[in-house]
């Protein structure tokens, strides 16, 4: 749950409630300087107000008297994983399992990850992550077809059913000990540990390495993190979503007590100087920490009364995460079945490319953007259906936002107008906007990709601003213009350029960016 911060402002008040108390009634004598009890029973109350407020999760996550431990949440906080000793199925001492949130502090149905539990030598120890978008899970396991020892493995989710795990390969893993894998929210780096020795209970001599990819599942191989972080036995990193904080736990000395949580954030090539989070942090152990981008509240999990038990508490203001916008959402086609497509996202006024991902059908998607930036993100089907595509702004966020987009996708059928869904023109001068040079290219494909059809390009100047233009003719020539003559730059032969004028046609009521596209 999202807590404001109340803890420091409470605790500000009360000091300020306890200097005039004594102010006031010192000057009315009422008060004897010589009595310091009161004073001290104030000052400790103070003290444990100034602490902030850890939260147990629900007993739907939490069984009493039993371990839950190794968090991991995807990027809206709707989904966790951990790993429980309670009433294991497969055979294992402890195992992961699965819950969907229902609401705010409140946990759905705990869900078993059977492919995973039952797949042998599950490292119940070596903690375990699940992507931004909830559809793979990675973990640590000593099982058959490994390269050596402990490695890392991962599973994908299709249709709703995980699959049969995979073994990530060198030089990931290594003929030593790899465990507690932490993607980057872009998919792009692995974080994890590779140690001198590792058992389900244990492990020790461990640094934190990380990998970047080099795309389906192939990594590079792994840098070793700066000497300031790895100091001390150093386990459970996690890569919070803006991709440049890092939590991890140590026993290294300075600390509270066993294992204490840690931070660092990375500035371009540069880590800071790790700081013990001493706010959460006790003299028991704590591990395991994981937070979404809809929350300011680490969960995570602290050794208590004999018990690894799942925690939240708020996260201290100057360690907070920089803000992301966090796009999600499904593809389905105009009838609402899901459909296969692939995801391209670019920086809008750059044109650079930043990712891509392969969507299978039915699955939900999820991207976390960095803040700071304007995106084209574009959704580009099979030959039989339209594509989609749009800009983003993640410019002045004050704080992580979440956009909820469901994607639909036009299908194809000759003389229908399929409309465009992203904005090209400006509304003022009618002139084309920045980032439509990536529309365009798409246009261009889709006209090649249907090169025995006839393509006939609608632009519709009502659709352009909220008022008619007062010259829709003058209006749609200046379309025209700027329009042709970007095509011709993304590829399209000049003869294959048919661009009529919809103004005041029965299309044009329901179309919003200006334009659309004809087969015949």
């Amino acid at each position: 749950m999202s807590r404001p911060q109340s803890y420091y402002q409470l605790y500000s008040l009360f000091v300020l409630v306890v200097m005039i108390y004594y102010k006031l009634f010192n000057q009315i004598g009422m008060i004897r300087r010589k009595s310091n009890t009161s004073f001290l029973v104030l000052f400790c109350v103070s003290q444990v107000i100034a602490q902030p407020v850890r939260l147990k999760l629900s007993r739907q996550v939490n069984v009493p008297n039993y371990n839950h431990y190794s968090p991991s949440l995807t990027a809206d906080g709707m989904t966790i994983i951990y790993a429980s000793d309670y009433y294991p199925s497969e055979g294992n001492k402890a195992e992961l399992k699965l819950c969907q949130a229902k609401g705010t502090d409140n946990w759905g149905a705990v869900e078993e990850i059977t492919p995973i539990n039952k797949s042998g030598n599950l490292n119940q120890f070596g903690g375990h992550c699940i992507s931004a978008d909830g559809n793979t899970i990675y973990f640590s396991s000593r099982k058959t077809g490994g390269v050596a020892g402990f490695d890392i493995w991962a599973s994908n989710k299709k249709n709703n059913v995980w699959a049969t795990p995979y073994n990530l390969g060198k030089p990931l893993n290594s003929e030593g000990m790899e465990g507690f894998p932490s993607l980057s929210p872009d998919g792009k780096s692995m974080y994890f540990v590779r140690c001198q020795t590792m058992d389900n209970k244990s492990c020790e001599g461990c640094k934190v390495y990380v990998s970047e990819s080099k795309g389906k599942d192939l990594w590079k191989e792994a840098m070793l993190l700066p000497s300031s972080i790895n100091q001390g036995n150093v386990v459970y990193p996690r890569i919070l979503k803006d991709n440049k904080t890092l939590l991890f736990s140590s026993n290294k000395p300075g600390g509270k007590g066993g294992y204490d949580l840690y931070v660092s954030q990375k500035e371009g090539n540069t880590w800071s100087e790790p700081k013990n989070l001493s706010q959460i942090n006790t003299t028991e152990d704590e591990m395991f920490a994981d937070m979404s981008i809809q929350t300011d509240a680490l969960t995570y999990a602290s050794f208590t009364e004999g018990y690894w038990t799942l925690y939240k508490a708020k996260l201290a203001e100057e360690f907070q995460p920089d803000p992301v916008l966090l796009v999600s959402g499904k593809v389905a086609n105009s009838d609402g079945k899901p459909v296969a497509a692939s995801m391209q996202i670019s920086d809008n006024r750059s044109s650079s490319p930043l990712s891509m991902a392969s969507l299978v059908s039915g699955s939900k998607f999820a991207v976390v953007l960095p803040a700071e930036r304007e995106y084209d993100i574009a959704f580009l089907p099979g030959n039989d259906l339209f594509f989609w595509s749009s800009t983003l702004s993640a410019f002045n966020l004050t704080r992580s936002r979440k956009e909820e987009v469901d994607i639909l996708l036009e299908t194809v059928r000759p003389g229908k107008v399929c409309h465009g869904n992203k904005a090209l023109f400006d509304s003022t001068t009618y002139q084309l906007l920045t980032g439509a040079n990536l529309e365009c290219k798409r246009i261009s494909k889709f006209i090649q990709a249907h090169a025995s059809s006839s393509a006939e390009i609608i632009l519709f100047p009502s659709g352009v601003a909220v008022n008619k233009p007062a010259e829709p003719t003058t209006a749609f020539e200046s379309m025209k213009a700027t329009l042709q003559a970007e095509l011709v730059k993304a590829g399209l032969a000049a003869d294959k350029i048919v661009i009529s004028n919809g103004f005041g046609t029965v299309e044009e009521e329901n179309n919003y960016s200006g334009w659309g596209l004809r087969l015949q």
